[in-house]
């Protein structure tokens, strides 16, 4: 709806058109256009989404920036998802970014090359700087209350030279357990006993709130055997009703709607689960 109305007020071509497409999804997705293939799956095959993409041109679209993102994902798909990739940026004006644990690509190894071949530059992530992690902070807390969201800032700073502080998404779990932390006993040292596994269990908790303790053993087992089957697609029926209720109405942080089911919003949770 967003692009939609964006090319209303868009009279000259001069929007890239951008999208952040799982590279995990595109492992079963099938035919000459997996992109095409991924949108009808994603949002229905009469979805403006697909349109857009078939014919961006006609949506004032000049250049098309995809996102292909977790390429680790695809497992035995990679290089298949990488061959297409390099197809469909020889059609028009279009460019890729790919993000990937390094599992997927190691140097120079045959995947690595063919990307090499094409142009593409690899980056490697640095980890965040303990500055980084509290300016991350900072834009969290701006309508929090200034004493508990300072006392969280300062608490960071326990963690420097460790992944809870290294890695963003750990940050940002780390940031709102400690914020729950301080709320809930505002004179209790926030930072104790806090390593990786507490950090996901803390966090799962907050974003599951208010469902039953059954429903998230359900949502638990479900999660590790789609895990141990390589996909990530969490059927209707595989919910337990009081969960999917919640994930249809958008209620449930953890879960991402699709247009044929649901996900977990990022594959960590779901190995959490799995182990």
């Amino acid at each position: 709806q967003y692009v939609l109305q964006a090319t209303k007020v868009n009279t000259s071509a001069s929007t890239t058109l951008t999208a952040r497409v799982p590279a995990g999804d595109l492992r079963d997705c099938s035919g000459d256009n997996l992109l095409e293939d991924w949108l009808g799956r994603r949002f229905g095959r009469s979805s403006p989404d697909v349109k857009i993409f078939l014919d961006p041109a006609a949506y004032n679209f000049k250049q098309t920036l995809l996102i292909l993102d977790g390429l680790d994902e695809a497992h035995d798909k990679v290089g298949a998802v990488v061959a297409w990739s390099l197809r469909w940026l020889k059609e028009g004006k279009r460019s890729i970014i790919i993000t990937s644990r390094p599992s997927a690509l190691p140097p120079d190894g045959t995947v690595d090359s063919e990307l090499k071949h094409a142009g593409f530059e690899r980056l490697e992530l640095v980890d965040l700087a303990l500055t980084d992690a509290q300016s991350l902070a900072m834009g969290r807390f701006a309508e929090e209350d200034e004493k508990i969201s300072q006392r969280a800032i300062a608490g960071l700073a326990r963690y420097v030279g460790e992944p809870l502080l290294q890695r963003p998404l750990l940050c940002s779990m780390v940031i709102q357990v400690l914020l729950h932390r301080l709320e809930s006993c505002r004179d209790a040292d926030p930072c104790g006993g806090l390593d990786i596994c507490t950090v996901y269990r803390e966090a799962l908790q907050l974003m599951l709130r208010g469902v039953s303790r059954s429903a998230q053993e359900q949502l638990r087992d479900v999660a590790a055997d789609k895990h141990a089957d390589n996909t990530r697609l969490l059927d209707f029926v595989d919910l337990p009703v009081e969960i999917a209720a919640l994930a249809q109405s958008s209620k449930l942080p953890l879960l991402e709607r699709l247009h044929n089911g649901f996900q977990i919003f990022h594959l960590s949770f779901q190995e959490f689960f799995f182990a």
